[in-house]
């Protein structure tokens, strides 16, 4: 593998780089942000990314560029992400005492049962910020010694789509299995779609999940927030109650519409690999959790196993599109 030149950027520092790469102008620049110092702005004129090295190292801001922000972030009305209040400024610290975790654009890794009480320092630690000459951002995690991994994730962004590339290396003396799972929050109120394969003969093909214990709801497939039926899926989030569903979705690609903004998420579909982030829900590529604040789209990975020494590399894309 080419060893790719870069910095190391010390907490203290300011980080400020502007890049030209295959045409494109991309800005890297150290802010404060929702009372996070340390954060990451990137912006190629097209869209502004928001990382948070400091709670963690995911996406706190995605938004189009609206023609006025140079160095300062934007305004947070062309956010689509949903951030929580509560944890503005919060690290692991206040993480491990309640308990309350990061909102927007957060990444976790699988299965849940699996990892829920063992993987804080991933979820909510402090990561180490890389910034590539080609302008592009690495976050770091610190060592899980409790799951035996490391995680790593890089950030670029060309002609306003995001693109993350997940790094899992299994830092053990023992073999780990473990999936990507990236949940991204956005406010409620919006139009969510996909499609599904409805030909699926193992399984449902799209369920109702439901807790305590984990299990598959029966449903018909229509009710006043959501819809599936030959192999489409729509809900509109919102409502009294929190609800969650999985697809089998065969072509990587999600959409939620909100207030004139498409965002697109795509990620890679293994359908001949074991996928098991929900022991107890089927096994879904795609999930959506929604609640009257926002929807959670929540992607995973195949369970990947890995001796000591490996890794093993997946990659999203992120867009933005104003219609109308």
């Amino acid at each position: 593998m080419k060893k790719q030149s870069a910095f190391l950027v010390p907490a203290i520092s300011l980080l400020a780089l502007t890049t030209s790469c295959g045409g494109d102008v991309v800005s890297v620049n150290e802010v404060s942000y929702r009372g996070w110092d340390r954060s990451v702005m990137m912006s190629d004129g097209i869209a502004t990314v928001v990382l948070n090295p400091e709670y963690g190292g995911g996406v706190t801001y995605f938004g189009l560029v609206d023609g006025r922000e140079a160095a300062e972030v934007p305004s947070e009305s062309l956010n689509v992400l949903w951030n929580d209040d509560v944890v503005d400024g919060w690290h692991l610290p206040e993480y491990a005492v309640t308990g309350r975790s990061p909102a927007a654009g957060r990444f976790d890794v699988g299965n849940e049962r699996k990892t829920e009480h063992l993987h804080d320092v991933l979820w909510a630690g402090e990561y180490e910020v890389l910034a590539g000459r080609d302008g592009s951002v690495t976050l770091t995690s610190p060592d899980c010694d409790s799951l035996g991994i490391r995680l790593e994730r890089r950030y670029s962004l060309s002609g306003g789509v995001l693109t993350i590339r997940h790094k899992m290396t299994n830092i053990s003396d023992a073999e780990t299995e473990y999936c990507f799972w990236t949940r991204t929050l956005l406010p409620s109120g919006g139009i969510f779609f996909c499609t599904y394969d409805s030909t699926a003969v193992e399984g449902p093909s799209c369920s109702e999940m439901a807790f305590e214990p984990d299990r598959l709801v029966s449903t018909d497939g229509c009710d006043d927030r959501v819809s599936f039926a030959h192999g489409h899926f729509t809900a509109l989030p919102g409502g009294d109650a929190a609800r969650k569903f999985g697809m089998a979705n065969t072509d990587g690609n999600t959409f939620y519409l909100r207030d004139g903004i498409l965002y697109v998420k795509r990620y890679p579909v293994f359908p001949d690999e074991e996928y098991n982030c929900n022991p107890g829900h089927g096994k879904f590529p795609m999930m959506i959790y929604f609640n009257e604040d926002f929807i959670e789209m929540e992607p995973n990975s195949p369970m990947f196993r890995l001796a000591p020494g490996d890794t093993v590399t997946l990659e999203e894309k992120w867009e933005l599109h104003r219609l109308g």
